[in-house]
């Protein structure tokens, strides 16, 4: 059985609020998102499976927005984040949030406008997230538990092709949705 290791990657927005960070260890899967949502990411927090138990984080950033709650199957997993950022109100800060999984796709949530950013689990699943809160999500990231067996198929963010080894794989375009 190949070992498995987790990869941070990002957080992709600005560098407003307070530092907020999942400890990863022991988390087997993303049970449930919540996101509160209007022109940018106002709120979010993660229901999550860890040693057999469910766990959640505390929300990251305001009560503002239209709240949307989504749970993921059991075989469900999410395979990458895709968004934007931008300014809101003077504030350097996520404006959209689209969770990839092995089966779908849920949102956009908020206003898809500014930089584009995609955080991909290449050839694994995302486990946990990190990044700053404030009044609003002010950036976003993602834990990768990668080299563990994920139930098979692809990725769905349309990367899967992409090898260990692959240097030049961040100088792809970023696939369409």
């Amino acid at each position: 059985m190949a070992s498995s290791q987790v990869v941070k990657l990002g957080p992709c927005g600005g560098g407003g609020g307070s530092e907020k960070n999942m400890d990863s260890n022991g988390i087997t899967r993303i049970v449930k998102i919540s996101i509160r949502h209007g022109a940018a990411i106002d709120g979010f927090a993660v229901r999550f499976l860890r040693n057999d138990r469910e766990e959640s984080t505390e929300q990251w950033g305001g009560q503002g927005g239209n709240l949307t709650e989504f749970n993921l199957q059991a075989n469900e997993f999410i395979t990458a984040v895709k968004g934007y950022y931008g300014t809101f109100n003077g504030m350097f800060v996520v404006k959209s949030l689209k969770f990839v999984t092995n089966l779908g796709t849920f949102g956009p949530y908020g206003k898809e406008e500014g930089i584009p950013f995609e955080l991909p689990a290449i050839n694994g699943q995302i486990i946990g997230f990190h990044g700053r809160s404030g009044q609003l999500l002010d950036s976003i990231g993602v834990y990768v538990k990668v080299g563990a067996s994920t139930g098979g198929g692809s990725t769905g963010t349309g990367a899967g092709t992409w090898q260990q080894g692959d240097s030049n794989f961040w100088d792809r375009p970023v696939p369409k949705a």
